[in-house]
């Protein structure tokens, strides 16, 4: 193999390897495999990789994209359940339609938002409210004496809040995920215990949803104290539509910052992607504002900088007078002194000065042409030169100036030179060796 393509190649393995180092500690590192413990370190930017891996424990597949582009293809494909979380991106009245069409075929869609609050979606308003219209659902907003609540005087089942093992006990990542799902229903709260930390959802005023779901045209959202809608359902043709609720309000275990997928509320998420049907493949939309190649190079800008300085490194070797192609003065010749001394596997020597390697040509030849003419040194040059054209059966006057030592002036002049005392050597050794 050619030096120049071993380094490149030695190059380009070490940047596949980092790619598939950073790649490993991206989808591997930021989790603990043995122990199912929430969101941790740097795991806290990428919500979607900790719930992806629970629903995938639990059996579900599910597949992300971060656009929505081209939205009648995508939902041509055999996905079971679409889920639209908190997104900058507008549906569009056509594409509310498609939307609406694909539920209606037995499908189910899960968006984010709630019924009372239309600017639920990372503050674009009507949003839900423009997607039921186009079903036929209206919502109606109630005053807010009409909407208080009465809290629940009863407690949460201690036994929710204990049901974790003792944390000195190893437990598999399995049997944690099923720790997760361990869920305590009331009459006005869902408990779902995570360990020893019980998350508890309030759901006061949602038995009128899910009640009147079915069939119902008119649903009329809750306001004022309470302000803790946790889902609505809705029968829409052979599908159904489920709107969640992702505010901190809902949520009981001391952090103001939770949603859907913080900390141990995947649990959340499964239990929610089950109401209305089981899902069978899951399409999930996680709608960014960069680009994704642009957002793979800022995210990941340290090596993004180590490869531009690898390759620099290579172009620099490759284009370099010193470590790359021998730059001659005819550009039509491709043969390089490294090149030609490497064909010969006598002459290459680590070296910038080409007097030592012609010095070295020379002196390789007087000692082959003293083996072979032992009376070589007893004869003149002109002697010489007609004794090795006999031997040689080269032409005098290419010799000639080799016995005299010519000294050439140019690159292509040296190259030719070196030739010329590696194809006598070569002669002289056949025609003197004995048959």
């Amino acid at each position: 193999m050619k030096r120049n393509h071993a380094i490149l190649l030695t190059i380009a393995t070490l940047v596949l390897v980092l790619l598939g180092y950073f790649w490993f500690i991206n989808h591997y590192k930021r989790v603990e495999r043995i122990r199912w413990q929430g969101l941790q370190g740097q795991a806290k930017q990428d919500d979607w990789y900790i719930t992806e891996r629970f629903l995938r424990a639990k059996g579900l597949h599910v597949t992300r994209k971060k656009h929505m582009h081209q939205l009648r293809q995508t939902l041509k494909q055999p996905y079971h359940t679409l889920f639209m979380g908190r997104t900058k991106y507008i549906l569009t009245p056509e594409e509310i339609k498609q939307l609406l069409q694909w539920v209606s075929q037995g499908h189910k869609l899960i968006v984010a938002g709630q019924v009372s609050d239309d600017t639920a979606i990372a503050g674009q308003q009507n949003q839900v409210k423009n997607l039921l219209a186009q079903a036929g659902i209206i919502v109606n907003d109630c005053a807010d004496a009409a909407c208080e609540c009465q809290p629940s005087d009863e407690k949460v089942d201690k036994a929710a809040a204990d049901s974790g093992d003792d944390d000195t006990k190893p437990l598999s990542i399995e049997a944690k995920i099923d720790q997760l799902l361990t869920v305590k229903k009331n009459r006005h709260t869902v408990t779902f215990t995570a360990g020893r930390q019980p998350l508890t959802l309030r759901k006061s005023n949602f038995y009128h949803y899910t009640a009147a779901g079915g069939k119902a045209e008119k649903i009329s959202s809750q306001q004022g104290s309470c302000r803790e809608e946790l889902y609505s359902l809705f029968s829409y043709g052979q599908g159904k539509m489920v709107v969640y609720s992702q505010q901190p309000e809902i949520f009981s275990s001391g952090n103001r910052n939770n949603n859907i997928l913080s900390y141990h509320n995947g649990s959340y998420l499964y239990w929610l992607l089950h109401q209305g049907g089981n899902p069978k493949q899951i399409l999930w939309y996680e709608i960014k504002t960069l680009p994704d190649a642009l957002s793979v190079l800022w995210r990941y800008w340290h090596l993004t900088l180590m490869v531009a300085l690898m390759l620099l490194l290579a172009w620099i070797w490759r284009y370099s007078p010193r470590y790359g192609p021998l730059l001659i003065e005819n550009q039509s010749e491709s043969l390089s002194i490294a090149r030609h001394l490497r064909a010969t596997g006598q002459f290459y020597y680590r070296s910038d000065n080409k007097q030592v390697l012609l010095d070295s040509c020379y002196e390789q030849l007087a000692m082959d042409i003293t083996r072979h003419l032992p009376m070589a040194k007893q004869l003149s040059k002109d002697k010489l030169i007609e004794k090795l054209a006999l031997l040689t059966r080269l032409p005098a006057n290419d010799i000639e100036p080799i016995i005299y030592h010519h000294q050439p002036n140019t690159d292509i002049d040296f190259i030719k030179t070196t030739q010329l005392i590696n194809k006598i050597r070569k002669k002289l050794c056949i025609q003197t060796t004995p048959h």
